[in-house]
């Protein structure tokens, strides 16, 4: 059932409070500090959301934080390595629109690659499960969502784990 879903709502809403807490006190000292204390406002408010992630996926769905960590590893690898491109890249002498474009095209092709380094196929199945959901009006079967695609690659042991505890 969705039970969890129900009573996690209200932890949810507080969660996102939180979040917007951080950013109220953070705002008035990074708009003195330039756009690097910017970005760290949002690594830190990208930290404070995965520590809320786990807690609520602990609690309400029984989920490790180990698992929790094995299912975001390979996007945070790929955050991490694009973020790095992105700067070298955005340090080339250029026109402000083509050293922008320069370093979106290099965050974008390494968080590629390194996801697909990481997690081999996982992109591929993202895709095709969003292409299946966009080609049916149908949503998830049971609200947990995934299709029945999904739902068949998690029962044989395909690239979707389910991690959802024992009835």
């Amino acid at each position: 059932t969705n039970a969890g879903h129900c009573s996690a709502g209200g932890r949810r809403s507080r969660a996102k409070r939180s979040t917007w807490a951080v950013y109220d006190m953070a705002a008035p000292r990074t708009a003195q500090s330039g756009i690097t204390a910017v970005a760290w406002v949002m690594v830190g408010d990208v930290l404070l959301s995965l520590g809320f992630l786990v807690l609520l996926a602990r609690r309400y769905a029984g989920v490790a934080p180990a698992q929790v960590w094995r299912a975001v590893r390979p996007v945070l690898g790929g955050c991490a390595a694009g973020w790095v491109a992105g700067r070298l890249a955005a340090g080339v002498d250029a026109v402000p629109v083509a050293a922008l474009a320069l370093s979106g095209a290099a965050t974008l092709g390494t968080y590629v690659l390194t996801v697909s380094l990481l997690a081999p196929g996982l992109l591929g199945t993202q895709l095709s499960r969003l292409k299946r959901r966009r080609g049916s009006r149908a949503g998830p079967v049971d609200g947990d969502g995934l299709d029945a695609a999904g739902e068949a690659e998690a029962r044989a042991g395909g690239p979707a784990e389910d991690v959802r505890p024992p009835a």
